[in-house]
């Protein structure tokens, strides 16, 4: 038997305590804490916040905006950050949830609107030729979604296996293309099998190695604070994996070993040479 999506009868706030759309912010039935003391306590929580939803858009805007896709229109990243900031302060206001860029989503689109090139020598890859530019399909699945939440019955009758199907699906999809997933396979390959890439050429087996495993032990150590109950302290790992990478690494590896294994965006087309 299948789980069906489980939601509201009508467009009404899930509270049922709520008696409106907008929080009453001078309320406190919830708690003895004074509002003045409250809301300086809460400014800690919200910077972290803050800092997790800006560096989520901040990479969001550097995956789509690499060289490689050969955009024509300019990035906005402060436009972005200041739209962001009015979007959630309306969230806040009426007790939605916060809103971030959805960087896989976002990277799943942007390939959808991708011409690729039909001639190329056997044993290349298609090479980027445009991308449609456009904000025509993104509107429209803002607008359905928006239209979807006025008919209740349609979502509850949707089993919670589909979306959480189609959510996986897009995820997998995330992950074709990047370093890390080959070189974590090369983990389990014998050397003589290794595929043909740059790094591959220029760098010891044992360095490949030993750059993936920390890479890989960060990941797991990022994953479980985010599911643990310290997870609000999750912006704070983040900044700590980052600087990491910025001083640390280079105490491991030379900054050629670090520019084939970690490349920052070159504007190279060869998607295999890079994250």
């Amino acid at each position: 038997v299948s789980t069906q999506s489980t939601g509201p009868d009508s467009f009404i706030p899930t509270s049922k305590n709520r008696k409106s759309w907008f929080i009453d912010m001078l309320d406190t039935s919830y708690t003895s804490i004074p509002i003045p003391q409250l809301a300086f306590a809460a400014i800690v929580p919200a910077f972290l916040v803050s800092v997790l939803i800006i560096m989520e858009s901040h990479l969001t805007g550097v995956l789509v905006h690499s060289p490689r896709h050969r955009l024509v229109k300019g990035s906005t990243p402060n436009w972005d950050t200041l739209i962001m900031g009015f979007i959630l302060l309306g969230c806040s206001l009426l007790g939605l949830p916060w809103l971030c860029a959805d960087s896989v989503r976002t990277m799943t689109h942007m390939r959808t609107l991708t011409v690729y090139s039909r001639y190329y020598a056997p044993g290349e890859k298609p090479r980027v030729l445009y991308i449609h530019e456009q904000r025509v399909t993104i509107i429209l699945v803002h607008l359905l979604v928006g239209v979807f939440l006025l008919f209740p019955a349609v979502i509850q009758s949707i089993p919670l296996a589909v979306p959480l199907g189609v959510f996986l699906f897009l995820g997998f999809l995330s992950l074709s293309g990047l370093q890390f997933v080959k070189r974590f396979q090369m983990l389990f390959m014998s050397s003589k099998y290794f595929p043909d890439y740059s790094f591959t050429r220029k760098i010891r087996t044992g360095k490949i190695h030993m750059f993936t495993i920390i890479q890989f032990v960060m990941c797991v150590m990022m994953f479980g604070i985010k599911l643990s109950p310290v997870s609000p302290l999750f912006p704070i790992c983040a900044i700590g994996v980052a600087i990491f990478r910025r001083y640390g690494m280079s105490r491991l590896f030379s900054q050629e070993e670090i520019n084939e294994l970690d490349p920052e965006e070159s504007g190279s087309e060869d998607d295999s040479d890079h994250e």
